[in-house]
């Protein structure tokens, strides 16, 4: 009873903070592949993902500094890292294309400036040169190279993307993200995984207790003098190391 009390009310806070989301959307955030994001967008993307983590009973704890570098990767556990990651700093998003059809979520991932790619269908090299753009324009990016979810330790990283800090010859910040709470670490049922949908995995979320989001900002790798395969084998392997420092915490 207590934890269907604790889904229903939290349920309604987030319905109406993605409402008021829409509204600030629509007045202040259109980003497009020829914008960059303001300093004023910033801080109020960064604020109102804070409040979203809050109020669906996330506890948000960053370990590390943001870095400088235009290209940040990620492991990728669930929808809920988005969030998680522009409460801490606001970034350029790749995402599978599906996102987009989400009700109310998939438009104000638009709104956001998110850059959509459908796999298996070639897109890799169009996706980059809008990333290239979206650098040049002075936007940081972000995608998770593992290409799918997963829990547990980060899976293999793909190398296909990392030809764009390659080619344009900018460092990268590795980033290491796990859920957790006061027994358990890292918690796998939180993962974004198998044939769940989204409104299941919000659902179980919104039932729990204690959840924190443990995000390691890493040191930036340097890509000169390294190849695609080799700057991706460096970012999995920090990734990895990263990981294991919050899971031994």
């Amino acid at each position: 009873m207590i934890a269907w009390f604790r889904i229903g009310w939290r349920l309604c806070a987030v319905g109406i903070w993605l409402l008021w989301g829409a509204v600030l959307a629509a007045l202040f955030v259109r980003i497009d592949a020829h914008h960059a994001y303001t300093p004023r967008q910033l801080g109020l993307v960064r604020w109102w993902s804070g409040k979203l983590l809050t109020m669906m009973g996330v506890r948000l704890s960053v370990r590390g500094q943001i870095q400088s570098a235009p290209v940040w990767v990620s492991n990728h556990i669930s929808w809920l890292d988005i969030v998680v990651l522009m409460a801490v700093a606001p970034s350029r998003f790749l995402s599978k294309a599906e996102v987009a059809s989400w009700p109310l979520i998939g438009w104000l991932a638009q709104r956001a400036g998110t850059v959509f790619i459908r796999r298996g269908n070639g897109e890799t090299e169009v996706v980059v040169q809008q990333l290239k753009q979206l650098i040049t324009l002075g936007d940081r990016v972000l995608f998770f190279p593992e290409g799918t979810s997963s829990v547990g330790e980060p899976l293999r990283f793909h190398a296909r993307l990392f030809s764009l800090p390659i080619a344009m010859q900018v460092d990268v910040a590795p980033i290491a993200l796990v859920y957790r709470d006061s027994d358990v670490c890292p918690r796998e049922d939180l993962g974004y995984v198998g044939e769940q949908t989204f409104m299941q995995g919000l659902l179980h979320l919104l039932a729990q207790r204690d959840v924190v989001a443990e995000v390691n900002l890493l040191p930036q790798l340097i890509t000169s003098e390294l190849t695609r395969n080799a700057l991706s084998q460096a970012a999995e392997q920090a990734v990895k190391s990263g990981w294991h420092e919050l899971v031994a915490q």
